[in-house]
């Protein structure tokens, strides 16, 4: 993954790409959250994945289940 300094004003610049780190072995698409992590996804074998579970309101869930007494 390689990254580049942007400024805009008062024209645009960039600096010359550089390594920002490597990707690790086997991902196949990855993207970028809002709060700037990377999310990717990792190959673990051979074949072809045709299900991807996504799991929303974990934390609530995990509280939930193990509450604190707080």
């Amino acid at each position: 993954m390689m990254l580049v300094a942007v400024t805009m004003r008062p024209t645009f610049s960039a600096t010359s790409p550089r390594v920002a780190f490597d990707l690790p072995p086997r991902v196949s698409q990855y993207g970028v959250a809002r709060d700037g992590r990377f999310l990717m996804i990792q190959n673990q074998g051979q074949g072809s994945v045709d299900t991807l579970n996504v799991i929303v309101n974990w934390y609530d869930e995990l509280k939930r289940l193990c509450p604190t007494g707080k």
